[in-house]
């Protein structure tokens, strides 16, 4: 038996930034163990680990998405289905971190609108892996997230990977996209999208036109990316094809809205 003492409370939480829009269960058991740490009250370290647990359980909980929500598109002329598969709202979380002076944060970006730093990849053993072992289940960074705010100051992508150049006390703000699948039928029409491909981050929409989506009315809109066709998550530039060849199209699409 020992005391809680602040170390093991920092070594609980993880160095973690918590998002206060997590903070149902989770405020009530860190306010007892930090308590516990400014009072010297002794804690059992089976009981330690039962406190951890409740805080990593209330952070995944909030986490994960909500499950599957099927919506008709609403009265159009055309053929299409929408299926939910994320929170209404779009999820924003802070993560801090510090980056030393010989070590990058080991994240790849592709940025198509100028503004919008969107995660590709993540290197195996760099600063931003080592990061996602060890911190809350919603602050692991993934795919697809958006980074667009560095210490408070939101730029364009430019700045911002200019600002990830530094080394120090980093607080990164990400949002995480909503997912959503549209199905949808040509009927020989054109789909009305107009597409660009990028490196890694699937089909960036840059306008809706006339068009099979436009007359379905589904929930497309610029600067949404396009991630699979047809359930397969291909490069940018075969899922091009599949778009041009096929009159049936399912499209995975994730919105930064």
């Amino acid at each position: 038996m020992g005391q809680t003492g602040s170390a093991e409370l920092d070594l609980i939480l993880g160095g973690c930034c918590l998002d206060p829009r997590h903070s149902s269960d989770t405020e009530q058991v860190i306010d007892h163990l930090a308590s516990r740490a400014r009072h010297g009250g002794g804690e059992h370290d089976d009981d330690v680990k039962v406190l951890s647990h409740m805080i990593l359980s209330d952070a995944s909980r909030s986490g994960v998405p909500v499950g599957l929500s099927p919506l008709k598109s609403g009265g159009g002329t055309g053929s299409g289905f929408v299926e939910t598969l994320d929170a209404d709202e779009l999820e924003e979380f802070t993560i801090c971190i510090e980056r030393p002076a010989d070590k990058g944060f080991g994240f790849s970006f592709h940025s198509s609108d100028g503004q919008m730093l969107i995660v590709t990849d993540i290197m195996s053993g760099s600063l931003m892996d080592e990061w996602n072992k060890t911190c809350l289940t919603h602050q692991q960074i993934k795919k697809f997230d958006c980074l667009y705010q560095i210490n408070g100051r939101i730029g364009f992508s430019q700045e911002l990977v200019a600002r990830l150049k530094d080394f120090g006390n980093f607080e990164l703000v990400f949002k995480r996209p909503k997912e959503f699948v549209v199905s949808v039928s040509k009927q020989g029409k054109v789909l009305g999208l107009l597409l660009s491909p990028t490196s890694g981050a699937g089909l960036f929409v840059q306008d809706v036109q006339a068009g099979a989506v436009q007359d379905a009315r589904l929930n497309v809109r610029p600067s949404d990316h396009i991630v699979a066709v047809n359930g397969r998550d291909t490069d940018a530039v075969e899922m091009m094809e599949q778009i041009k060849h096929n009159d049936q199209l399912t499209l995975k699409v994730l919105s930064y809205r």
